[in-house]
């Protein structure tokens, strides 16, 4: 499914372009799994250039659609680690934006 999103015209090529390598992790990018999203706020690097936290914001996270103060749309904070173990679900790749 998300190997095809080039076909898609939502996904312009000129704009944004996909990664499905789980530590091609990059600011200001969503990251996609099977039924769900997170937006990737930032990202520290480590001096050779690898990710070491990643910051992101997430909304409706096991709450189905509805609105949960003090959990969605917060900046929340995980290691590598923590993020690439954070859902069960399966990670599909990342939508990153070439602007």
């Amino acid at each position: 499914m998300f190997e095809d999103a080039e076909n898609y015209s939502i996904l312009d090529p000129n704009l944004a372009y996909l990664a499905y390598d789980f530590e091609d992790v990059k600011p200001r990018s969503m990251a996609v799994w099977a039924g769900h999203v997170a937006f990737i706020e930032w990202v520290d690097y480590d001096t050779n250039g690898n990710p070491t936290n990643i910051y992101v914001t997430e909304a409706n996270v096991g709450s189905h659609g509805t609105y949960i103060h003090g959990y969605d749309a917060l900046v929340k904070k995980f290691t590598l680690e923590e993020f690439k173990n954070k859902s069960q679900k399966e990670f599909l790749g990342y939508v990153i934006s070439k602007k």
